[in-house]
């Protein structure tokens, strides 16, 4: 069972992010709590899983203090990935950090995100915008 707890402005990152966690049936294979954050103009929204049993999602605006992974990514994230390259400013410099235990990202990367090509991804990130 999965639940999400909509709190904030997310990105289009972390919303298609929650959408590929709520896609796929069945307990995750680990246990962890995974926090991504991107950066926007008004500060960094969280996207928040909690990986047990079940899997629990939520946005919002600060990073809980008990994760166990944090990933935090600039904005132009979210641009390189869903806007045409034409529209994209090169000027624009890439920053983030990454902390936390490796083994629990390599396992949320492989159960959610590595099997996925870029066209899939892609149209799961429009169809989860045309439902928000």
């Amino acid at each position: 069972m999965c639940r999400v707890h909509q709190q904030t402005e997310s990105s289009k990152l972390s919303r298609l992010l929650d959408t590929l966690v709520h896609s796929q049936p069945g307990p995750p294979g680990f246990v962890g709590k995974i926090c991504v954050g991107v950066e926007h103009e008004g500060g960094v929204t969280w996207w928040t899983g909690s990986f047990r049993e079940t899997v629990e999602t939520k946005f919002s605006d600060d990073l809980p203090e008990d994760f166990d992974v944090a990933v935090l990514l600039s904005g132009n994230v979210d641009k390189a990935i869903f806007e045409p390259k034409s529209s994209r400013s090169g000027s624009a410099r890439r920053r983030g950090f990454a902390t936390g235990d490796k083994t629990i990202l390599a396992r949320f990367l492989n159960r959610y995100v590595r099997t996925n090509s870029v066209l899939d991804l892609r149209c799961r990130a429009t169809l989860s915008e045309s439902l928000t």
